[in-house]
């Protein structure tokens, strides 16, 4: 009896201890969690790509972010109807560069994560929330390049069709095993396809100037794309096509000709 008596104290010490020590740890990554939220809600607003984060701060056990979103690029609908694209779209952020420590604490505090979208024009906003449990996964099982792509590809096309310029409109974005393609409506009234097709030399070379800075500027909406494109080995093509004659003409850029302009090697 008093052997088993004397078991189970030290059992139960032992539980204490243990979970003493797992609530001073939880504490610690908390007042870290903290530290790093007031940071970064002291230095916004902090403009993205096509996003400005205005607010952070922790609200009982969630930590809450706000962002402002450019709806002229990206469509808000499209994260209501599709709870899919919603979580895909919120777990891209948990795959950032930098993210890493953010995301290490906040599994260590026991906090989830909720973020706030707030579209530019429209007003409306769409929330998503992501438990300890689904951050814990999430960074067991990061999302493929492959599966970003495909994600990025989806949320463009919802903006689509959109006028790139008096010669026609962005139409459509596809992509196949060996290329992204970006897809566009000629008006054959202003330049025909003939005339097209005769300067393809100097529409590449204009289309690589263009990708470089696209590639290079810190404001670029379409670098997160771009970048994915050549990540995953794919080329890039330029596909043209003439709203009377149905003509086209196409402009094909490797992987490694992107690699190139982009720097990365």
């Amino acid at each position: 009896m008093r052997k088993t008596k004397k078991t189970r104290m030290t059992l139960l010490l032992s539980l204490m201890i243990i979970a003493l020590m797992t609530g001073c740890a939880n504490n610690e990554s908390r007042i870290k969690l903290q530290k790093l939220v007031d940071d970064l809600d002291n230095h916004c607003p902090i403009k993205y790509d096509i996003a400005t984060c205005v607010g952070a701060r922790i609200i009982d056990d969630e930590m809450v972010v706000n962002y402002v979103y450019d709806e002229n690029f990206i469509n808000l609908d499209v994260l209501e109807q599709r709870p899919d694209f919603t979580k895909r779209f919120g777990s891209m952020l948990f795959n950032e560069s930098g993210s890493e420590e953010l995301f290490k604490l906040l599994i260590a505090s026991g906090c989830g994560y909720k973020v706030i979208y707030k579209g530019s024009i429209t007003k409306k906003e769409t929330v998503i929330h992501f438990s300890n449990e689904d951050i814990i996964e999430i960074r067991k099982h990061p999302q493929s390049v492959s599966d970003l792509l495909d994600w990025q590809i989806e949320i463009t096309k919802s903006m689509l069709p959109k006028q790139f310029d008096e010669l026609g409109d962005f139409v459509s974005l596809e992509q196949d095993s060996i290329s992204v393609s970006f897809i566009y409506s000629i008006n054959e009234e202003k330049v025909s396809m003939k005339q097209l097709q005769a300067a393809k030399d100097e529409v590449a070379t204009e289309l690589k100037t263009e990708l470089k800075e696209e590639l290079t500027s810190p404001k670029s909406t379409s670098k997160p794309l771009l970048m994915l494109v050549i990540k995953a080995g794919k080329n890039l093509r330029y596909v043209y096509k003439g709203n009377k004659t149905g003509k086209t003409a196409s402009i094909d850029i490797s992987n490694q000709e992107l690699k190139e302009i982009a720097g990365v090697y």
